[in-house]
């Protein structure tokens, strides 16, 4: 993590590379080229220069001020994440949006840089026709040359695990056939899936490559796939990744690719009668003008594997159950430790609270990873909306005389409980 001092040098190292170029502001992104909701802790630009951990955040640079962008349920959070030396305000984007914002501020003929590989077709479509309308011109600026400012950190290179069909339900080649059949209803060639839960369904795979210590994760790996309207797929990811029985895991049809390959591929079946459907929301903006160039005409809609996946099979729903059951057990443990003491109830750190009760979920033979940091807060922390106690905010006390002492899942949490474990998703 930088010191406030780096962040600042930084910031005005991004400042002088706007003006080096002519533009009047730069807008930097917590995201990834996957559009995912909850990207890794390394692609979480506006936690790296600022603190503000929030997956989504946006950061506006201009030459006399820094404004971090995020709906208005993390208000607090800003307030207690970003480091007040730096001078960065907070803006709620769903009351006054990153565009509006920046039109309202700059001068026509203003020019400004943004890294639309990190952002969606949907989002850089509705940013480019409002900031047109001010005649404000949005650029793009690469991934190289915000690497090479800011620092960012390395994507963490984890395994790729095999899902068995005895928690998924089905196989992938089942899978396969069902997505074919709403390839045909609809009309389409082919189907561009860039959503990572999507691949992860589709395929039987999961990961670790979204998330970090500090912020929400999800078991899913970075990878996208091309499904055909026969029931044949191309999977794109980091093969060196793959485990032994990978193909037969994925069985006929499926073809494995490097990620670079898709736009060959896509080149390969462009033409008058190719018609592939994309999400405009899972397909960032450089991807999608990419594909556009080589020929392949999108046609932008829903995934369809959205709704899929949302109707569970038996199998999924046990593996839920038995999730939720060992998160439970785990629960109820953490507050006999807390409150079996002949002196009365500990007083404990937050996130010590948090830490030990993630050991206690990780003794399930099929725990596979926290997806989202168990809710630890004492006193009015306690009420306060989208709180986590994190080594980033120090480690405030909790516990019974602090007052209101709140331990558990809400709805984040216990969304994320049954994605701790293999059999549940």
């Amino acid at each position: 993590m930088m010191t406030a001092g780096q962040r600042t040098r930084v910031l005005d190292e991004l400042r002088a590379f706007a003006s080096a170029r002519g533009r009047s502001a730069l807008v930097l992104v917590s995201g990834d080229v996957y559009c995912s909701d909850f990207p890794a802790e390394p692609d979480r630009t506006v936690m790296h220069l600022t603190g503000f951990s929030v997956g989504g955040a946006m950061l506006v640079v201009t030459a006399g001020s820094a404004t971090a962008f995020a709906i208005q349920p993390f208000a607090e959070q800003a307030a207690r994440e970003i480091d007040p030396a730096l001078g960065v305000s907070y803006q709620a984007s769903d009351v006054v949006p990153v565009a509006d914002w920046l039109a309202a501020r700059l001068p026509r003929g203003a020019r400004v840089g943004l890294e639309t590989e990190r952002r969606s077709r949907t989002f850089l479509e509705a940013a480019r026709a409002r900031l047109e309308l001010a005649g404000v011109r949005l650029e793009d600026v690469s991934g190289a040359e915000i690497d090479a400012l800011t620092g960012r950190p390395a994507a963490q290179r984890a395994p790729i695990d095999l899902h068995p069909a005895r928690w998924s339900g089905a196989s992938c080649e089942e899978k396969r056939q069902r997505v074919a059949q709403e390839l045909h209803r609809a009309g389409l060639s082919a189907m561009l899936v860039n959503g990572l839960s999507s691949v992860a369904w589709l395929f039987n795979i999961r990961g670790r490559d979204l998330g970090g210590p500090n912020v929400t994760s999800t078991p899913v790996c970075k990878a996208r796939a091309l499904v055909m309207a026969d029931g044949r797929a191309a999977l794109f990811c980091d093969l060196d990744k793959l485990p032994a029985g990978a193909a037969e895991h994925f069985g006929d049809g499926v073809t494995l690719h490097r990620e670079h390959e898709l736009h060959a591929l896509a080149r390969a079946m462009a033409g008058p009668s190719a018609v592939v459907g994309m999400d405009p929301d899972r397909t960032n903006d450089v991807l999608a003008r990419a594909l556009e160039d080589v020929g392949l005409a999108p046609r932008w809609m829903s995934d369809p594997i959205a709704d899929l996946k949302a109707v569970k099979h038996a199998a999924e729903q046990d593996g839920a159950r038995e999730a939720f059951l060992h998160a439970s057990a785990s629960l109820i443990e953490m507050l006999v430790e807390i409150y079996d003491d002949r002196d009365g109830p500990r007083a404990l750190r937050e996130f010590g609270v948090r830490r030990r009760l993630a050991e206690l979920h990780a003794r399930s033979p099929d725990y596979m990873m926290e997806s989202f940091p168990a809710i630890v807060a004492g006193g009015p922390r306690a009420a306060l909306l989208n709180y986590i106690s994190s080594t980033l905010c120090g480690a405030p006390r909790c516990g019974a005389h602090n007052g209101s002492f709140i331990m558990g899942w809400a709805m984040g949490s216990a969304r994320a409980s049954t994605c701790t474990k293999r059999r549940s998703r």
